[in-house]
């Protein structure tokens, strides 16, 4: 249950939310093709421990890629050009008071 009641009802956001859920599956999709000719170039790869088990290499990557979110987000939020990523201003989206 929402904190405020008036969140549950509709906003009207339809048309964002559809944009929004479009936006980052394309851009999922295009992270995902992009990973086989990343992984090719990788002039860092002697730094990657290879030699670790595989659940190990897994962790890793894990914690790489969180760190990188998480860097990405603490960008988003602390700088002011980049807010409209994160508020919907991107697609000029007008809210009610």
């Amino acid at each position: 249950m929402p904190y405020e009641p008036h969140w549950n009802e509709s906003q009207h956001d339809s048309e964002r939310d559809v944009l929004h859920g479009v936006f980052n599956e394309l851009l999922n999709m295009l992270g995902l093709m992009l990973i086989p000719g990343i992984a090719g170039y990788m002039p860092f790869a002697a730094l990657w421990p290879e030699h670790w088990p595989f659940v190990l290499q897994l962790l890793l990557a894990i914690t790489v890629a969180d760190c990188g979110i998480t860097l990405a987000h603490y960008l988003i939020q602390s700088l002011e050009k980049l807010m409209p990523l994160a508020t919907g201003l991107l697609f000029q989206i007008k809210f009610d008071d």
